[in-house]
């Protein structure tokens, strides 16, 4: 495939700055398997999933109350020299004037797999191939780089922990979609720097217009005239400390991306870190990030969230805060606080039932009072069962 002289100049930049990052020992947590990104073997293929409904209401008469749901299938096929993953999901169409269109912070489960009328679909979000390389494992396809990058035993999945989309990852971090790339992993255990670099396209299944394979596929074709596509890359450090574990990342979004002073375009990049601990029976999380002010719409990001059994159950706590860019302020906007209090309760090993009540201020920054309310209060029923 013949590459276009920016894309090529792009990606020879960003493989420079992994590069730079290796020789500085940057090293990353353990690979999420959420999503069925792991890298052991096996003798037989194994099938897992789950089927996520959840319902929603906001104190926001403007809000339609919702029903949702999701699917999720992941599959691995062991060989002889690694490991295949095939995830399959698929969710129901999100209304227009629903809670979670309106006020899109309140649900991290929906709209992941959306067609270009946005409409629900079933479909395949990830095929790849870990492999053993050198001292790590090498993982190649269509991938879910935030399945590899900024994770935590606490604040990570909305099918089981917190509903909301500011603790499943990172805002400030200019992710891809599903998207063509690799990610090398190496685990040193517990008592040691881990490692993960990661490199794909910009544009994921979700990002391109028609959010088809064909167009996932020509990583080289600009977005539109005036907009190319470029790469994200990421490498991120793993360390254990006085009994945490602080993980710390850089990244770069080297797509055309507008700048909010109008002088046309530019690339996207920051860092963040991620702590995970635990205080006697209380696990907890706390994230931070940056992101480049002139192109990023959230430009900085703080967030504590915690968990502990409470009568044979789980109750989860979390708030965060996310500062949106001095260059994209208006009059009617204004940075984003966002908490969350659920309580998880497991019929068995397969099924659980999670209430939740979430506070949201100036949700996507718009304190306008224009559509919905700049102060949110959202119920949330959810239901999971995995098998």
């Amino acid at each position: 495939m013949k590459f276009k002289a920016n894309i090529l100049r792009k990606g020879i930049r960003s493989v420079a700055i992994l590069s730079c990052l290796a020789s500085y020992s940057i090293y990353a947590h353990e690979t999420d398997t959420r999503h069925g990104a792991a890298t052991g073997g096996g003798l037989n293929a194994k099938v897992e999933g789950g089927v996520t409904v959840t319902a929603q209401t906001s104190d926001d008469s403007r809000l339609d109350d919702e029903g949702f749901a999701s699917f999720d299938l992941v599959t691995t096929i062991p060989t002889r020299g690694g490991e295949w993953t095939i995830y399959i999901e698929g969710n129901t169409t999100p209304g227009s004037d629903h809670v979670s269109t309106q006020i899109g912070e309140s649900n991290g489960d929906i709209g992941s797999a959306l067609d270009r009328d946005d409409e629900g679909r079933l479909q395949i979000s990830e095929v790849h191939y870990t492999t053993d390389v050198g001292p790590g494992s090498l993982t190649v396809g269509l991938v879910d780089a935030s399945g590899f990058l900024d994770g935590s035993d606490v604040a990570n999945d909305e099918t089981a922990q917190f509903l909301g989309g500011t603790f499943v990852n990172n805002p400030t971090i200019g992710f891809p979609d599903y998207t063509l790339g690799f990610a090398y992993h190496i685990d040193n255990g517990d008592k040691a720097p881990n490692y993960t670099f990661f490199l794909g396209s910009s544009h994921g299944l979700g990002d391109n217009a028609n959010k088809s394979y064909s167009q996932l596929i020509d990583v080289t074709k600009d977005v539109d005239a005036t907009h190319e596509k470029g790469v994200f890359a990421a490498a991120e450090i793993g360390l254990p400390i006085a009994g945490t574990t602080v993980r710390a990342g850089l990244w770069t979004n080297t797509s055309d991306q507008d700048r909010h002073d109008g002088n046309g375009t530019d690339e996207n990049y920051g860092l963040y870190g991620v702590v995970d601990g635990s205080a006697g029976k209380v696990k907890w999380n706390m994230r931070l990030g940056w992101a480049y002010d002139e192109v990023a719409a959230a430009e900085s990001f703080i967030s504590f969230a915690g968990e502990m059994p409470v009568a044979g159950m789980t109750l989860g706590a979390a708030i965060g805060h996310v500062v949106q860019s001095d260059p994209a302020a208006t009059a009617t906007s204004d940075d984003t606080t966002h908490a969350e209090i659920y309580l998880k309760h497991d019929y068995s090993d397969s099924f659980s039932i999670t209430p939740s009540i979430q506070f949201i201020e100036n949700s996507g920054f718009d304190s306008s009072n224009a559509t919905f309310d700049d102060s949110q209060t959202i119920f949330s029923l959810r239901a999971n069962y995995a098998f």
